[in-house]
């Protein structure tokens, strides 16, 4: 019994001990955080980056905040969930590499001539016909690249935009999706050659170009305003016609 007691009272101070070093260590923590917060002043922006260095999770100063019960309609309310779990969804899935669908299968025949086939621009795509690639190179593509990207991406088209009387991003129009975007895979979301929009968009769309509002000075990412393809004015402003990837 004895010995029973005392293995409980070294276990008992052990745990104190611990607790005490744990608090110490939190107090600690949160004393360092709030001298970095009171020595970087006001701005949002370098707040965003101190609280993110201690805490995950931390919503970024221009996050558009999504409140589903604001909507006026049962129509509205639809849009604004829907938009909100997308927003989830890509909050959730941390992307390490973005890879394109038929290049990840390894079915490179979808884009290109391949030494296995003889495939044709519309040729009917079966696995007797069209086998997988099996270590071949990869010939020449199958269709211009202009009609090439809208063959699967159909509402990307000139002519989709045109029926539906929208405008269309200008390398869009001309089939020159590789400016943006990798054919193959990337390391940055929707393979894109960037990885964030605003330093995408400024390789054509240079300094001078660009109208010194609040939002591009904030360094906003320019797809949190604009839609990527598509849009209902030349600014293709997402507030007129949100475009679905």
């Amino acid at each position: 019994m004895d010995s029973g007691n005392g293995s409980g009272k070294h276990f008992l101070k052990w745990k104190n001990n611990f607790m005490s070093r744990r608090g110490l260590t939190i107090a600690g923590t949160i004393l360092i955080m709030f001298l970095a917060l009171s020595m970087t002043g006001c701005n949002k922006y370098t707040k965003y980056k101190v609280l993110t260095f201690f805490f995950t999770g931390v919503p970024h100063p221009d996050e558009e905040v999504i409140d589903v019960k604001a909507a006026q309609t049962n129509e509205e309310r639809i849009k604004l969930f829907e938009k909100k779990l997308r927003k989830r969804r890509r909050q959730q899935v941390k992307i390490t590499i973005s890879t394109h669908g038929p290049y990840g299968a390894g079915q490179c025949y979808q884009c290109h001539n391949t030494a296995e086939t003889a495939a044709l621009y519309g040729q009917s795509k079966t696995k007797s016909v069209l086998p997988k690639w099996s270590g071949g190179m990869p010939g020449r593509l199958v269709a211009p690249l202009k009609k090439l990207c809208t063959e699967c991406h159909t509402t990307k088209s000139a002519e989709s935009a045109y029926s539906k009387d929208l405008w269309i991003h200008g390398p869009v129009s001309d089939g020159m999706c590789t400016l943006c975007h990798n054919p193959h895979q990337s390391k940055h979301e929707y393979m894109l050659e960037k990885e964030t929009t605003s330093e995408l968009c400024r390789s054509c769309h240079g300094e001078g170009y660009i109208v010194e509002t609040e939002a591009h000075l904030s360094g906003k990412e320019c797809i949190s305003c604009h839609n990527a393809h598509l849009g209902k004015t030349r600014f293709m402003l997402k507030k007129d016609f949100n475009e679905i990837f």
